[in-house]
């Protein structure tokens, strides 16, 4: 070879779609074709981002082997560089063409380095590590058991969540846990190394083993506070309570909800049995109370529920807690005054509703746009107060965009939110919520009073 190197620039089209957006799919292809051509691999470096579409590198001893995959077109660009006479290039594009299903390709080869153009110098590095050609010491490739120890090939597998402005890379393990295509989203767990088993919902992380509870304790214990203080003031510590869940299929709000004895049901409106699905396959902590006999789990969407509910109820029975755990989707936009005015009407008088609000600096205008959306359906009872029916918080949970998750919570009885004074708990009801406390990840007495305590941005947005 009169070239210091090959340079095969490919382009494969009408590829199955499926297999170009299954990150470990992908990396196991290139892997493969790296093999075949007789190169060493040294690590593998690839991407899945959100919505869709992989890139990633194997770097060999010969140069590397690169690839970006654009599933919506059918199409791969991959990029093969070689050094050396040992390794054919050409070899990877018939392994990729076969692994992708392509209908056909193309390819074009370019000699780099030609060497009538280059001449030689005298160069030598300072000092030589000793062995660092050591034939015993490079890694070797086993195709047929790839999760072996002796396999010590450096491999980095990442999912990435993005929009235009933003993106979140997590490393995981490589082989998808679970992933399934339901009638309104795609499903996916990965079991990465910073936040465990993540649940993925067409691309977007909503809960990771790791800190699931900064969002679902915050979620749900600042409105039983509320509730159990006004209840323990007003004499009502004995009345049983009814919760309905809209969303929350991983099981998450549900086991928060039923850790309060006073409970008497929970319904949950869950509209993708996908979702609850994986978490009892994956995440056994947060699918552990979707078997409780309390529970009632109805795979319905949320408006149809609410329709029907009011319909055969003539909202005679009502509940005290309301919990949305849900976000919008292209099948069923909620999360706006039309949807929370079905929700007051179906709360107690003394009630509470409590909901995720998104990121206030990740997604500004949506945060403002459903807070706005309470403000409106809850201030129409005490209009002439200075709006305090709706509460705005925060919690630190570090997985989702930003690290920083808003929520809210509404009634229709301001007196709910009035701070009590700890007198009039005695001790033994203090020490029992000071247990209670002691049994939760995140959520605890100071927490709870910080939480409300919005930085001036926060307020800024809201005015």
């Amino acid at each position: 070879m009169n070239a210091l190197g090959r340079h095969v620039i490919v382009e494969l089209y009408d590829c199955q779609p499926s297999l170009l957006d299954d990150v470990t799919y992908v990396q196991n292809a290139m892997q493969k074709a790296a093999q075949e051509a007789g190169a060493t691999i040294i690590n593998l470096t690839f991407h899945h981002f959100s919505p869709y579409g992989v890139s990633g590198v194997v770097v060999i001893e010969e140069s590397h082997l690169a690839i970006h995959t654009w599933p919506e077109w059918g199409f791969a660009s991959i990029d093969l560089f070689t050094c050396g006479e040992k390794t054919d290039p050409w070899k990877c594009y018939n392994v990729l063409k076969e692994a992708f299903l392509a209908s056909h390709g193309s390819a074009i080869e370019m000699r780099r380095g030609q060497l009538e153009l280059l001449k030689k110098n005298d160069y030598k590095p300072s000092s030589l590590a000793q062995n660092r050609n050591s034939a015993t010491e490079k890694p070797t490739f086993i195709s047929e058991n790839q999760n072996k120890e002796i396999n010590k090939i450096s491999k980095e597998i990442w999912f990435t969540e993005r929009d235009e402005n933003l993106a979140l890379s997590l490393k995981h393990k490589g082989n998808l846990l679970f992933k399934k295509q339901s009638a309104f989203q795609k499903v996916e767990v990965f079991d990465t190394f910073a936040f465990g088993k993540a649940l993925v919902l067409d691309g977007l992380v909503v809960a990771t083993q790791k800190d699931e509870a900064a969002y679902h304790e915050m979620l749900v214990h600042p409105a039983f506070t509320f509730l159990n203080d006004y209840n323990r003031t007003n004499n009502l510590i004995s009345k049983k309570i009814k919760v309905l869940i809209i969303g929350g299929g991983d099981g998450g709000t549900a086991r928060e909800v039923l850790r309060y004895d006073a409970v008497e049901k929970v319904t949950m409106i869950e509209q993708d049995k996908m979702v609850t699905e994986a978490a009892k396959n994956h995440f056994e902590s947060l699918a552990s109370a979707l078997e409780n006999p309390k529970l009632e789990l109805l795979f319905l969407e949320a408006n149809q529920f609410l329709d029907n509910y009011v319909e055969e109820n003539n909202t005679k029975s009502k509940f005290d807690i309301i919990i949305v755990d849900a976000a919008d989707t292209t099948q069923e936009p909620i999360l706006d005054k039309i949807f929370f005015k079905k929700l007051y009407d179906l709360l107690e008088d003394n009630g509470i509703l409590t909901t995720q609000c998104d990121a206030p600096r990740w997604h500004q205008e949506r945060f403002v746009s459903i807070i706005d959306a309470l403000k409106e359906v809850f201030s129409y009872t005490f209009s002439h107060q200075k709006n305090k029916t709706v509460l705005p918080y925060l919690s630190a949970v570090a997985s989702l965009p930003t690290g920083m998750w808003g929520f809210a919570c509404a009634s229709k009885n301001k007196e709910i939110f009035i701070k009590k004074n700890k007198k009039e708990c005695n001790n033994k009801t203090q020490d029992a919520t000071i247990n209670f406390y002691k049994e939760l990840f995140y959520y605890n007495e100071e927490v709870h009073q910080a939480a409300f305590c919005l930085p001036n941005f926060i307020k800024n947005i809201l005015k």
